[in-house]
């Protein structure tokens, strides 16, 4: 006499259910994502942490060229730190310097590398945007370049052509090429035959 183990259903999740979990996580982890970078690039001026400057003088030669792009973020900074800071009463004008002494309390001494004189301003608090984290080289000239109307024109151009050009579905397939000129070349009054004996 044999005996039989009673065997219980595995329990398995749909695939429907399985898919939307994927696509649920998917789409939290891009929101995360994005709200991460929101964090990391929103502005000092609109209450966030990052500070972009292009380079427009020779005072930081040969560590920034005129045209690099840098970025600061917002930290404590310390005496020998690169840093952005605006000046007070100058329109928002900001300025990239390295600290060379003072403290945060009563201000930072800052001078540019190829400067052989002190910054007349010694910026604390909220003045002080950011410590330069990155630098990016030479990136004036492309940003002007995608700002310059030129360029939208010639995009909207070959966007409008690419649109317009024919393209492989509004061709004649091969095949349906070669039955009708299978069609064409049956004498007339006589019915096609398909698939008869």
């Amino acid at each position: 006499m044999t005996t039989q183990a009673a065997v219980r259903p595995s329990a398995t999740v749909p695939q429907g259910t399985q898919r939307r979990g994927w696509r649920l996580l998917a789409s939290v982890g891009a929101w995360g994502l994005l709200a991460l970078l929101a964090v990391l690039v929103w502005p000092v001026k609109f209450g966030g942490f990052t500070s972009f400057v292009f380079v427009s003088g020779e005072s930081m030669h040969p560590t920034y060229e005129p045209g690099d792009l840098v970025v600061a973020w917002k930290r404590e900074p310390a005496v020998g730190d690169v840093i952005i800071y605006a000046p007070t009463g100058y329109d928002g004008a900001q300025v990239v310097h390295r600290i060379i002494g003072g403290n945060a309390q009563d201000g930072w001494t800052v001078q540019g590398d190829n400067n052989d004189f002190i910054d007349p301003f010694t910026p604390k608090g909220a003045e002080v945007r950011g410590v330069v984290l990155v630098h990016i080289p030479n990136v004036a000239p492309i940003m002007s370049a995608m700002l310059s109307p030129y360029l939208w024109v010639g995009l909207f151009l070959v966007a409008a052509a690419v649109m317009v050009w024919p393209g492989k579905d509004d061709e004649q397939d091969p095949e349906e090429q070669q039955d009708e000129n299978v069609a064409d070349e049956l004498p007339a009054g006589e019915p096609e035959l398909i698939g008869g004996k």
